[in-house]
């Protein structure tokens, strides 16, 4: 066999050997103390595959001098054979989506699901969880490397000069790369020794494009005016990066630390504030706390509902712990009765369903039967309204020469237009108007074009699923 051209004509030999793949070592540990604790697990078998070739001088060619077969070790399944590390490379293209992606603030683990689902499946996407993590890490501390790190590097040089109780401190991983930046100028030392006995952590502020989270010591002065005690920039939220940036700050501010801490919910912070500062309180933010009740029960504050209400009273109104443990357990009572009344409600409306036939306004209409028979009572009453408006819709322009036949729409004392796309072969049917698209049922333009199109007429109330739309 010919060599290739990019291996040089004074080469004498290669081995080529089969080791089984090494696993990517995941970047989570970033503090130099802590790499004993991270050292990958040892994946190599010195397995004895190989392919062992040398270069024919004469007449340039070469030739196979030894061949092992045998394997030491079980071979992978095909269904883990995508997370080798031989198979796995991330495209530009990729990389750029899932650059947008994290630009519009989508977490790294639902950009992974919707990256895999593109790609039908984990098994074709050619990368996996941890190489994202690994690459969106890695454009944080190259950008910080690029741009922004120098920038405030000179901006803490600039500070010191002017005001030598100035502090700032940076965190190295474990390749030299900066991974947090933590600082804090002489007033906010000053308000710390004054005013730092209760101070509020938050890291819900996203900084730039790359929403790297700004983290905020925060207290009240003798006014109840806010103060800051401290900022850092991160670029993740573990419990070993809040270990850190709590050391740094205490170790600014003379090793004092707070009797009391409020964050919000999140386990890393836990973690780190009972490691770092044991003997502080540590105290969940209200606000926080209101906000993740109104994304998570929404749906119980609908409709003149008092759960609001009472979520409030349960947490600002009583300090007894037994009064709050009564009270909640009846806010919590009281409202799965009203969530079974909703359900009994469902149950009810299902039941007349099955019992009571809706009224047709035409009782001889084929679509209205067909119709009757497909939806519930609520949306055959919305379709039998639009059924009603097609009655006043006129075709003002139609053509019928193409495949997809094509109608211009109208109604009675309304201005517009309307256009209705008909297809006899596929059977489908849509309008601009997009009704279906937005309430799920036909409007009455697709209706009347109906009138003109038989292949469709008796086919467009089909279950959503067996709809084909344009």
């Amino acid at each position: 066999m010919d060599p290739p051209s990019s291996i040089p004509s004074n080469h004498p030999w290669m081995t080529i050997g089969s080791p089984m793949e090494a696993r990517m070592m995941d970047n989570s540990c970033q503090n130099k103390d802590t790499m004993n604790d991270c050292t990958p697990e040892e994946t190599r078998t010195n397995c004895l595959v190989q392919l062992g070739v040398s270069l024919v001088r004469e007449p340039g060619k070469y030739k196979v001098y030894d061949f092992v077969l045998k394997h030491n070790h079980v071979f992978h399944l095909a269904a883990t054979t995508f997370m080798m590390r031989s198979e796995r490379k991330m495209s530009d293209v990729q990389a750029f989506a899932i650059d947008v992606a994290y630009a519009s603030r989508i977490k790294p683990k639902e950009i992974h699901e919707l990256m895999s689902r593109e790609a039908g499946g984990r098994a074709n996407l050619g990368y996996t969880g941890v190489d994202q993590k690994n690459y969106l890490q890695t454009r944080r501390q190259q950008s910080l490397i690029n741009g922004e790190a120098s920038s405030l590097l000179r901006y803490f040089q600039q500070q010191l000069i002017h005001n030598p109780s100035f502090h700032y401190a940076i965190q190295l991983d474990i390749e030299e790369q900066i991974t947090i930046i933590f600082w804090a100028d002489a007033k906010m030392i000053i308000d710390y020794a004054h005013f730092g006995d209760v101070f509020s952590f938050d890291t819900t502020f996203g900084t730039n494009k790359e929403f790297r989270p700004l983290a905020m010591f925060i207290g009240f002065n003798h006014h109840r005016e806010m103060v800051i005690f401290g900022a850092a920039l991160l670029h993740d939220e573990m419990a070993e990066s809040f270990e850190w940036l709590f050391e740094s700050f205490l170790n600014t501010n003379g090793g004092r630390k707070p009797k009391s801490i409020f964050t919000y919910q999140e386990f890393a912070i836990a973690k780190a504030s009972a490691e770092v500062m044991p003997k502080t309180w540590h105290g969940l933010c209200t606000w926080h706390i209101m906000q993740n009740g109104i994304k998570k029960l929404g749906n119980l504050m609908k409709d003149g509902s008092l759960f609001l209400r009472d979520f409030k009273d349960c947490m600002y109104k009583y300090e007894n712990e037994s009064e709050f443990e009564e009270a909640w357990n009846k806010m919590i009572q009281h409202f799965e009765m009203v969530v079974r009344q909703k359900r009994d409600k469902e149950l009810e409306a299902e039941n007349n369903a099955r019992e009571k036939l809706p009224l047709l306004c035409l009782k001889n209409s084929p679509l209205l039967k067909q119709a009757s028979q497909v939806y519930s009572r609520k949306i055959f009453k919305l379709f039998q309204n639009e059924y009603d408006y097609a009655s006043t819709a006129i075709i003002e322009d139609r053509n019928c020469s193409q495949p997809v036949h094509e109608y211009t729409i109208v109604l009675l004392k309304k201005v517009g237009e309307y256009i209705v796309l008909c297809s006899p072969i596929s059977r489908t049917i849509s309008c601009n108007c997009r009704k279906f698209e937005t309430f799920g049922i036909l409007c009455c333009h697709a209706l009347k074009a109906c009138d003109f199109d038989a292949a469709n007429a008796m086919d467009v109330v089909k279950r959503e699923e067996e709809i084909a739309l344009c």
